[in-house]
């Protein structure tokens, strides 16, 4: 009550900010305020050179969206199902690609590579081009080509671990007791190439090879056979001449996930000895100096070769029974959050997560705390970092985060050498963590083939132990596959984020809204999962489109009545909200009488909201409960505000605003119907919310306030939690 106080007293005493204290962006402002988020980095790598490659991510429709039932089978892995949804995703992915890609063609833009399975062109383009594209509606994103180094390090500690140990530590050989030893699967291995005649691959062990290597500059080499871009087929991922140790560390990888050598008196196998092995080659060499951090050459995966390996995986996945993908790679970009918008490998990892199909991926070397490379900030993938050697605790050394999804064996791990059939050799790295989860999830299938993903996921996570260090505020499950073979199979809680507290529509007049706010550049379909508390029980799962710079409000009992066509509660529910970009949600509850709104928001993170994204601020066409922004300058220099406002519901800029500087440590409160008339913005029918993006620095405090006139009290709509 002291709160809402103080906020009727500011208003009292500053009721607004006039006209005159506002300055309209000039039309240079406004242009570059109107510019997607993505543009400002590929402008600047264009300064440096007349034309860049990138990939252009298009935006896809979402009529053709398989029913829940069909997800549901398509995520068991169900072959007809899985194979149905990579056919509508091919589908969805054309009526996209086919016009983006004619009219590209007839601006002169040269047109390097286009994918099947994932909405993304890769092109070469100039400065004039890319002032093109910022202005095309379907575009999502534009990306420039990410380069990934091999990142695992040859160790000769003393404290080699031996397969032997780590299948002992992972709980692995207890798993094989009991039937499971990932038969009737297959793990793909995306990696600088196999040395296919290593004693751990026997004849029939690899079942499939490709390789995707475009050279696009002098500086680059194509590792495929015969120097061209892509080879399918028995050999491809082979070719192990040339120097560099090509096939050394995809050689490794693939005996820890997979490896098996048969022997009766030295056996050496990996987690999942009786799976088999799909080899992808997605390295190339490049001979430069600046690339390669001095040395003359270096091995490089590029996120078009990824890309490649990715759409022909989920082509041909469902036929050669895989189940996980390892990529044991790693950019030098890092991330304390999830990257799903800016990394390009984010629709492919998807498209197969809906497939029933994991891809595992390293979160890097560089001793990062908080924080993992890309892409291993993917939220579909399953990140992994690295134990000590006794296996009971994390390798601090390697990047650990609450990113991490599991904990596996990593240091001076002795597996499979490229140098000859015999050879084995110690490697450390989040590399050869992956590759003992990769196969982890094969040995889980076997145990239970009709498992569907989120089972399978739940069982080699929640099974895990808990692990953390004095350092930490998070804990991170460290891998136990005979734990995790007991209850593959039980039902995981809903995913996402929950947040408590929403009434149903049939308890009394008061009314619960859900608002999903995209502060992001990308359209995202987000999951809402019902469930009611008092008894407890799963309603169901409602989808809701939400458009980039948007805020979308819906009522609970819309979501009831929706798509999710669930029974009405009959008590409180909690709703979880998976999302796959990184934005808010609230919880709002307009009171039985309409004369008031509570934000009822109660977030079980500990990210801290910047509160620089305001959704669903009212305009003038709401009269009886005006929105009100106060911002707090707290640095000890005056500042100026700049204010981007948004439609809410489709997510369209409508301008941008300047005030007058705020003096350091006070306030500057106003009405947000006053901010849209200084800036010349009438709300017509419809416009009843607008988004404000507040670009201040971090030494501003902003606040969203509004005042429920007929209540005589005021509302903080501030808080918001981060899904």
């Amino acid at each position: 009550m002291r709160r809402f106080g103080i906020a009727l007293l500011v208003f009292t005493l500053a009721p607004g900010i006039t006209v005159a204290q506002w300055r309209l962006a000039s039309p240079d402002e406004a242009a570059r305020a109107m510019l997607p988020d993505w543009y400002a980095s590929i402008e600047q790598a264009l300064q440096s050179d007349d034309q860049i490659d990138v990939l252009i991510e298009l935006k896809t429709s979402t009529s053709s969206e398989a029913t829940p039932r069909e997800r549901e089978r398509s995520a068991a892995g169900e072959r007809q199902a899985a194979e149905a949804y990579a056919s509508l995703t091919r589908e969805r992915v054309e009526a996209a690609r086919g016009p983006a890609e004619r009219e590209l063609r007839a601006q002169g833009v040269e047109i390097l590579q286009t994918y099947t399975y994932q909405p993304i062109i890769f092109a070469r383009i100039n400065a004039q081009q890319l002032r093109t594209l910022a202005q095309r509606n379907d575009i999502a994103a534009v990306h420039l080509n990410a380069e990934y180094k091999r990142d695992a390090l040859v160790n000769d500690d003393i404290n080699r671990q031996q397969l032997s140990t780590t299948t002992v530590q992972t709980g692995a050989t207890k798993a094989w007791s009991k039937g499971a030893r990932g038969q009737g699967y297959s793990v793909a291995i995306l990696d600088d190439g196999i040395l296919a005649t290593h004693e751990m691959f026997k004849a029939g062990k690899i079942v499939a090879e490709a390789c995707f290597s475009n050279a696009t500059n002098s500086t680059q080499e194509s590792l495929c056979a015969g120097g061209v871009p892509k080879v399918i087929g028995a050999g491809a991922a082979s070719v192990c001449a040339g120097g560099d140790r090509v096939c050394e560390h995809g050689t490794h990888v693939a005996g820890i996930a997979a490896g098996n050598n048969q022997s009766t008196t030295d056996p050496r196998q990996g987690i999942a000895p009786d799976a088999k092995v799909i080899a992808v080659e997605v390295f190339k060499r490049v001979n430069s100096t600046i690339t390669c951090d001095g040395d003359a050459t270096c091995l490089v995966s590029s996120s078009s070769d990824q890309l490649a390996a990715l759409d022909w995986l989920i082509a041909n996945g469902s036929a050669l029974n895989l189940i996980s993908v390892n990529m044991s790679l790693g950019g030098s970009a890092s991330y304390s959050s999830y990257c799903d918008s800016s990394a390009t490998i984010t629709r492919g990892v998807n498209t197969l997560r809906n497939m029933g199909i994991f891809v595992v991926i390293a979160a890097g070397n560089t001793g990062l705390v908080g924080q993992v490379s890309s892409p291993g900030c993917i939220k579909n993938a399953i990140t992994v970092s690295s134990t000590n050697t006794d296996y009971t605790g994390p390798y601090i050394f390697f990047n650990q985060a609450p990113l991490v999804d599991v904990l596996a064996p990593g240091r001076s791990v002795v597996s499979a050498g490229a140098t000859s059939p015999t050879a084995y050799v110690a490697k450390s790295g989040t590399s050869m963590s992956t590759p003992h989860v990769t196969g982890a999830l094969a040995v889980l299938k076997s145990k239970l083939p009709r498992a569907k993903y989120d089972e399978i996921e739940f069982a080699l996570e929640g099974a895990g132990i808990p692990t953390t260090t004095s350092s930490w505020t998070w804990t991170t499950p460290r891998m136990d596959i005979n734990r995790s073979v007991d209850v593959v199979g039980q039902s995981p809680p809903p995913p996402g984020v929950a947040l408590p507290g929403f009434l149903p529509s049939a308890r009394g007049k008061a009314v619960s809204y859900l608002r999903l706010m995209n502060p992001t550049s990308q359209s995202g379909l987000v999951g809402v999962t019902v469930v009611q508390e008092n008894p407890k029980k799963i309603l169901g799962t409602d989808f809701v489109v939400v458009p980039p710079k948007s805020a979308i409000q819906t009522s609970i009992k819309d979501i009831e009545t929706g798509s999710l066509r669930a029974a009405v509660a009959t008590s409180e529910v909690s709703l979880y909200i998976d999302s796959p970009f990184r934005g808010y949600a609230q919880n709002i509850l307009l009171n039985a009488n309409g004369t008031a709104l509570s934000n009822l928001s109660a977030c079980n993170t500990s990210i801290i909201d910047p509160n620089t994204f305001f959704g669903n601020i009212h305009t003038g066409l709401i009269p009886d409960f005006p929105s009100y922004i106060r911002h707090h300058n707290r640095a000890g220099l005056s500042t100026a505000i700049t204010v981007d406002v948004y439609n809410a519901t489709t997510g369209f800029y409508i301008g941008t605003l300047n005030s007058q500087p705020v003096e350091a440590n006070t306030s500057m409160t106003y009405s947000a119907a006053g901010a849209l008339k200084a800036m010349g913005f009438t709300p017509k029918s419809g416009d009843f919310h607008v988004n404000f993006l507040v670009r201040t620095g971090s030494d501003v405090i902003n606040s969203h306030i509004v005042d429920n006139t007929a209540a005589g009290i005021t509302s903080d709509m501030t808080l918001k939690c981060p899904i």
